[in-house]
């Protein structure tokens, strides 16, 4: 965490100033994490194959094949079923860029809440990783309701058995906190 202060003057801008500076030598680590098997999220944003945004997707076209029984069930443009066998030099997802697209409002989000911490002036670590929790909560929010834009629909018989990736997502992703010596 980087904190850029101005001086003021004064004993609360001293005091603040030195708190900053305590505080802005602690590792303060948070992250939004989903556990394996709910990598569907990353490709959905970045997009795969030939389609998908480079470096992450692979530049290479894949085939499709059935995991149980003969054939595959998609539905197609047209909002019916078909049932190929398989499907060959598939040229993957484009790209959602759901959370890409979100990342001036979560700046803007997270920029207010830290504006309340410091204007409150509760700087103590607690305080502080409270105030960052929050603020991956919010992050995590605006995640979620980007990604229901993006992704609105569901299939019974698909990977999220019917459930909106938003709501998936909201049930498995957690903020993991790896801060140094903070809590």
């Amino acid at each position: 965490m980087k904190l850029n202060i101005i001086g003021g003057g004064g004993k609360i801008a001293a005091r603040f100033e030195r708190r900053a500076r305590e505080l802005t030598q602690k590792q303060f680590k948070l992250r939004i994490t989903v556990p394996p098997g709910y990598e569907w999220w990353f490709y959905q944003e970045y997009g795969t194959a030939v389609r998908g945004d480079k470096p992450y997707a692979s530049g290479d076209t894949f085939d499709i094949v059935p995991k149980d029984g003969e054939t595959l069930k998609f539905l197609n443009e047209g909002g019916k079923f078909i049932f190929p066998k398989e499907v060959t030099d598939h040229e993957g997802l484009y790209p959602k860029r759901y959370i890409r697209n979100s990342q001036k409002e979560i700046r803007r989000e997270q920029r207010l809440i830290i504006k309340d911490l410091i204007l409150s002036g509760r700087l103590t670590k607690v305080d502080v990783a409270k105030t960052l929790r929050t603020a991956m909560n919010v992050t995590k929010r605006i995640i979620i309701e980007a990604m229901s834009r993006a992704l609105p629909g569901t299939n019974p018989d698909g990977k999220l058995a019917g459930k909106t990736a938003a709501s998936v997502f909201n049930r498995v992703a957690k903020i993991t906190d790896d801060s140094e010596g903070i809590n």
